[in-house]
C-alpha cells in the first residue's frame, strides 16, 4: 500500500512521515524540555509548510503544544523562527521567479503572466470535488469500490468484486485490470 500510495499522492507520504516525526519530536520534547528538541520541532514543522502548502497546519500546532506546555513565549517564539528556515527560502524563491509568493495561489493578490486567476479558480475547484461522490462516499469509493483510481491507489478491474478496490496488487508488473483472469474471475489482491 505504502508503494501505491507514493507513487500516486506525489508528496503526501514524505509530509505524512515528517508530521509523525513531528509529533514524536514534540513528545519526547515535553516529557524533557531540551532546546535542541525545541530546534528540531520547529525545523520540522518548517519542512513540512514547505514540502507541501496544506501542512502548514504543522506550525500552529507545535506552536500550540507548546505554549500549552510551557505558558512562556520564548520557546514558541524559538519554534517559528526555527520553522521559519526551511520556509523561507521557498517563498522568496516562488517570488522570484513567479512573482508571487505562494504560487499557484492568491493569484489575484500576485498578479503574474504565469499563473492566471481562471486557472487557479479551476483548480482549487477540481481539487475540492470528488467528482460524482458525495463527501460521505469517498471513504467507502476509495476502500471498499476502487472506482476513484487516480486518487488512491489501483482501480480494481471492471466487472470484479474486488473486497478492497484501493487495495489492489500488481502481479509481475502489469496492473490488476490488465492481468490475465482465471475462469473464476477472482482478482488479485493482497
Amino acid at each position: 500500500m505504502l508503494g501505491v500510495d507514493g507513487s500516486s499522492a506525489y508528496n503526501d507520504v514524505a509530509v505524512a512521515a515528517i508530521a509523525f516525526t513531528l509529533f514524536h519530536v514534540l513528545d519526547l520534547w515535553s516529557d524533557s524540555p531540551e532546546p535542541r528538541l525545541l530546534i528540531a520541532a520547529g525545523l520540522l514543522a518548517g519542512f513540512a509548510c514547505a514540502a507541501k502548502y496544506t501542512a502548514f497546519l504543522a506550525v500552529p500546532y507545535a506552536v500550540v503544544f507548546v505554549l500549552r506546555k510551557t505558558r512562556t513565549l520564548r520557546p514558541a517564539t524559538i519554534l517559528v523562527l526555527c520553522a521559519a528556515i526551511p520556509v523561507i527560502p521557498w517563498l522568496v524563491k516562488n517570488y522570484l521567479w513567479f512573482w508571487n509568493p505562494v504560487s499557484p495561489f492568491f493569484n489575484h493578490w500576485f498578479p503574474n503572466p504565469y499563473v492566471t486567476v481562471s486557472f487557479e479558480n479551476e483548480y482549487r475547484a477540481t481539487l475540492a470535488s470528488f467528482a460524482r461522490y458525495r463527501n460521505w462516499e469517498v471513504p467507502l469509493q476509495i476502500t471498499t469500490f476502487g472506482s476513484m483510481s487516480g486518487f488512491l491507489g489501483l482501480k480494481a478491474a471492471p466487472g470484479s468484486s474486488a473486497p478492497f478496490g484501493a487495495v489492489s496488487a500488481t502481479t509481475a508488473g502489469k496492473p490488476v485490470s490488465t492481468c490475465p483472469r482465471s475462469s473464476s474471475k477472482q482478482p488479485v489482491s493482497v
